[in-house]
């Protein structure tokens, strides 16, 4: 379909996450990165243990786990570089590691320039089993679920406000 996300591995193109996936398990390079946004149709899709899923903010496509790229001025032309939609019915179950890249305006822990997206639609789903990570430094937003099994992280921005000095 026209709106098919398109996924990369080095330099091989994948329509399809799986065979990317399966891919990767085979190359030294074992990060997938989305290289044009896009929707998973429904279906399971799984990323394996020792593999990234990256949803980048840049073409440079540099994967951030537990550090955000921090950055000291606001960017207020935020907006999606890559988007993936996981679609009514697709289950994406996360072994490995899922980056939702973004930088992070210094101080404020707050989202700022271009950003990576994952919008889930109603009953799309994120599964994140024992041993994976998500690290979400852009957004993930719909009315879909994310799943955090036991033995699993997630980390993402935190803001707290409304106390004296927030």
């Amino acid at each position: 379909p026209k709106d098919s996300a398109q996924f990369s591995v080095g330099e091989y193109s994948f329509l399809d996450l799986n065979e990317a996936n399966e891919f990767a398990l085979t190359q030294s390079t074992k990060t997938i990165v989305l290289k044009k946004s896009g929707r998973l149709p429904e279906g399971t899709y799984t990323v394996s243990s020792g593999i990234t899923l990256l949803i980048p903010y840049s073409s440079s496509a540099t994967v951030h786990t537990t550090k955000p790229s921090v950055v000291d001025d606001k960017n207020n032309d935020r907006t999606a570089f890559r988007s993936l939609t996981i679609g009514s019915g697709a289950n994406l179950i996360i072994d490995g590691v899922l980056t939702v890249d973004g930088q992070v305006l210094k101080l404020q822990s707050i989202p700022t320039g271009p950003y990576g997206l994952i919008t889930l639609e109603s009953e799309g789903k994120i599964e994140l089993n024992k041993g994976a990570s998500l690290y979400c430094w852009g957004y993930i937003n719909g009315d879909g679920t994310v799943v955090a099994h036991s033995g699993s992280k997630v980390y993402e921005c935190f803001q707290l406000t409304g106390w004296r000095g927030g």
